[in-house]
């Protein structure tokens, strides 16, 4: 029903797995931010004013796919 949904209103949806995979898109990994941004390459402490840009499904799933696990427990903010 949601996938329905999110095509009818014009976007793209992408199963990134179970739920023991969220991993994927949480903060530093590849498919979070970053993925969305203009220009791929913007440094972390630019990322609140950099311009964003559509992120193509193909684009989504090589980034879930390439993520690689951050240890949360390292994470300094």
């Amino acid at each position: 029903m949601v996938r329905g949904l999110l095509d009818r209103l014009g976007f793209d949806s992408v199963d990134a797995g179970p739920l023991v995979d969220s991993w994927r898109f949480e903060p530093e990994a590849a498919a979070y931010t970053q993925v969305y941004l203009a220009d791929p390459n913007t440094p972390a402490d630019q990322i609140m004013e950099a311009p964003a840009a559509p992120a193509s499904t193909a684009r989504l799933v090589s980034a879930l796919e390439a993520a690689t696990r951050v240890s949360v427990a390292d994470r300094t903010f």
